[in-house]
């Protein structure tokens, strides 16, 4: 198998030895450390001053459901052990201070959704992160292992170093310290808006659906940051390398 050259650069491995030194690595796990203040900070937009149009969020294709934002990083954590969780997943922005997002029941934002909601929570609080450490995104790919995983110490591990994070400013989760974007938000799951379609990764349209809210109470940022995309959309794009 040949791993395409940029997954190893942001890995720091070589081809022919990247399956074992992937198992062995992921074995050994380097917790997070925390920092009191952070690159990712340095531009602090909150109230009636957020406004996602007046962030590049494309529209990819025509038959799109309006702008998404493709290559965030959603964190959240489990609403019973506080285990920190990252993952890709779509949002649409879709109001001046709200997106509306998939989440699969089987995936871990969609377990901690659905989790939060049986312990009679009306909101819960996740955060989304555009421009990181690339070895953060790979992390996100991470599939076959328990939910007990804490992913930055997952991401940690195949860094070598542990990931410096910061807390949010208006939630209770914790974010790269050095990502170009943050968007705090709290999902609402008592509003539902219509969320989709969007030409996916598979190459298909998926149909729109009535999703919770997720309101954006704040977003913070680099100076003169720069906005990361996926293109998506029919085999290959940058989804699948």
């Amino acid at each position: 198998m040949v791993i395409e050259k940029k997954a190893l650069r942001a890995l720091n491995a070589q081809n022919n030895t990247v399956l074992p030194w992937f198992a062995e690595t992921i074995d050994r796990p380097i917790a997070p450390v925390m920092v009191k203040s952070a690159p990712c900070q340095e531009i602090i937009i909150e109230g009636e001053d957020v406004d996602l149009g007046k962030f590049p969020i494309p529209k990819f294709s025509e038959l799109d459901g309006g702008p998404y934002l493709t290559a965030g990083i959603s964190i959240s954590k489990d609403p019973e052990t506080g285990i920190a969780d990252l993952g890709h997943y779509r949002f649409q922005a879709i109001g001046k201070d709200y997106f509306g997002f998939m989440a699969q029941p089987f995936h871990r934002l969609g377990k901690n959704c659905n989790k939060a909601k049986a312990l009679g929570m009306k909101k819960f609080e996740m955060a989304l992160v555009v421009g990181t450490d690339p070895v953060l995104a790979y992390t996100c790919q991470v599939q076959n292992v328990p939910d007990t995983t804490d992913d930055w110490s997952l991401a940690g591990a195949l860094r070598g170093q542990p990931v410096e994070l910061v807390k949010c400013r208006t939630i209770d989760v914790e974010v790269p310290a050095t990502a170009e974007f943050v968007f705090e938000l709290e999902i609402d799951f008592e509003t539902e808006v219509s969320e989709g379609p969007l030409g996916e990764y598979t190459g298909y349209m998926t149909p729109a659906s009535e999703r919770p809210i997720a309101r954006v109470k704040a977003i913070t940022h680099r100076k003169d940051p720069y906005f990361q995309v996926l293109l998506t959309g029919k085999p290959v794009t940058e989804n699948h390398i």
